[in-house]
């Protein structure tokens, strides 16, 4: 069994007569199974680095995966880089490996899988006792209990920090004013290939809202910053500014000559209004029927930018410079949408100069032929004798006649139950045959039992669907939830349409 509990070092006793390994930095072969156990760790003195071993992950038995623990001896707070990857020096390599950090009481303190690549990389300071644990196993063994499959040979390489930079610092200003942002950000990346840019793709460092100046002496996690080819990446509302590539020796103090943005053009303003093309009543995105309007760039670059925005009570929308992400010249394509409305796509429309406004006008949404609607939820008053009924109402806006079936599904949000939610059906389906302009009620019903636990969520969600026999259930068409919540022993609160409605999206 991997990690017992035990959290004193004094533990290790039982370990004492387990051969120390001396590396320097010939290459030795330390895993001496067994070494399964965070007890049971190979003994490693690290008396000079660089310095690398190598070791076996045994072809995974009895349901778990070969896990190598390593009880390591190095001089008090060095900063130390251990990584791993698969070797094949006498044996297959092991194909995705993860590498872990554990203190003396074998608590997990930091994990890495796929630093770069397939490649594992913990940098650390060697604690006061100068002894912690490193553990190797497979990708994705985040307890350390033999969770993987991978088997096969590897390479672990312990190295010191013994050479680092001064500094890296520069200046990220306005092109046209030249004053400082407080906005941008900067990251540092390390080119891996020398000075080809594809290969500057290792994250070193970065900062953020220091007003245009940045400065970097460390990495991320506070270890040294090794000579050799950087980068610097300066971004003002996600626009990039790149360096140069450069190259800082040991105790350089290197100044990067200072980058300029320019601000990217806004296109003003894109309005309109969201109507019902029949009656020409503007559809609201506050309340039913919910209406949202997004704005894409069209074709996608890099990313797809999009926004949405809800119309106001009378079905205007307006996307401006409040409107996150920053709204930037260029093609864009606008969909509307709405409950029991047919959804609209525009045409593109192309938004170039700096500041202007563009008005769309209305856009006019059809209603589906079929509208859905709860006319009586299940509430306190109606939950009798423990059985919530509720009824809704169907109505065909279509000029023909329509045929289908209409049927209901319960779902519960259950806080502390052994399973968080259920579903069941409400009730059978009903055939049902409606002609041009008729309406119908329906009600369902089911049981809710009295030891249901406060704060759980009771939703239920009516469908309807075209079609003969089972045609329906995977034809539907439209559909309308309503969900309540228990407050107290008997007492439940319903939840406006609105919150009903984003409960089940979540969901």
């Amino acid at each position: 069994m991997m990690n017992p509990e035990y959290a004193s070092a004094q533990r290790w006793g039982s370990c004492l007569l387990v051969p120390t390994l001396c590396l320097a930095t010939s290459l030795a072969h330390a895993d001496v199974e067994p070494n399964d156990g965070c007890l049971s760790a190979d003994r490693v003195e690290l008396s000079s680095m660089p310095a690398t071993l190598n070791g076996t992950l045994e072809a995974p038995g009895s349901g778990r995966g070969d896990i190598d623990f390593y009880l390591i001896s190095a001089t008090p707070e060095t900063p130390l880089r251990i990584e791993l990857e698969g070797d094949s020096e006498g044996t297959d390599a092991v194909g995705d490996p993860m590498l872990a950090y554990l203190g003396l009481g074998c608590e997990l303190l930091a994990s890495n899988d796929d630093y770069f690549s397939l490649m594992s990389r913990l940098p650390l300071y060697v604690p006061a006792s100068g002894t912690f644990v490193i553990a190797v196993t497979g990708s994705g063994d985040m307890t350390l209990t033999g969770d993987h499959r991978q088997s096969g040979g590897y390479r672990l390489s312990f190295s010191t920090y013994s050479r680092s930079i001064g500094s890296i610092s520069g200046l990220y200003l306005d092109a046209i004013t030249g004053r400082y942002t407080p906005q941008g950000s900067v990251q540092l990346l390390r080119c891996t290939d020398g000075d080809d840019p594809e290969s500057c793709t290792a994250p070193v460092a970065s900062q953020g809202g220091n007003g245009g100046a940045y400065s970097f002496s460390a990495e991320w996690n506070g270890m040294p910053i090794e000579p050799g080819y950087f980068r610097v990446r300066a971004s003002f509302l996600d626009e990039p500014v790149w360096s140069e590539i450069f190259w800082v020796a040991e105790n350089q103090h290197y100044r990067v000559p200072t980058l300029y943005y320019e601000e990217p053009l806004g296109i003003g303003t894109i309005e309109g209004r969201l109507v019902d093309a029949m009656t020409g009543v503007g559809l609201s995105g506050e309340e039913y029927p919910f209406a949202s309007v997004r704005l894409r760039q069209f074709p996608c670059i890099e990313s797809c930018y999009s926004v949405d925005v809800a119309p106001d009570s009378a079905g205007h929308f307006r996307f401006d410079e409040t409107t996150e992400p920053y709204l930037r010249p260029g093609e864009y394509r606008i969909t509307a949408s709405a409950s029991d409305y047919e959804t609209q796509q525009l045409p593109t429309i192309h938004s170039g100069a700096e500041g202007e406004k563009r008005s769309i006008g209305e856009i006019a949404l059809d209603p589906k032929p079929v509208r859905i609607s709860v006319t009586s939820p299940c509430d306190s008053d109606s939950i009798d004798g423990g059985i919530c009924r509720y009824r809704v109402s169907l109505e065909n806006r279509s000029p023909e006649r329509v045929r289908g079936s209409i049927w209901s599904i319960a779902s519960g949000y259950l806080p502390g139950g052994t399973l968080s939610s259920t579903e069941f059906q409400a009730g059978d389906p009903v055939p049902i045959s409606l002609r041009a302009g008729e309406s119908r009620a329906f009600q369902f019903e089911f049981p809710i039992p009295s030891t249901l636990r406060g704060d759980s969520t009771i939703c239920s969600t009516t469908y309807f669907g075209e079609g003969y026999g089972n045609q329906p259930y995977f034809n539907p068409s439209v559909n309308v939830s309503s969900c309540l919540t228990k407050t107290g022993e008997s007492e439940y609160s319903v939840l406006s349409k609105k919150e009903s409605r984003a409960l089940i999206e979540g969901r």
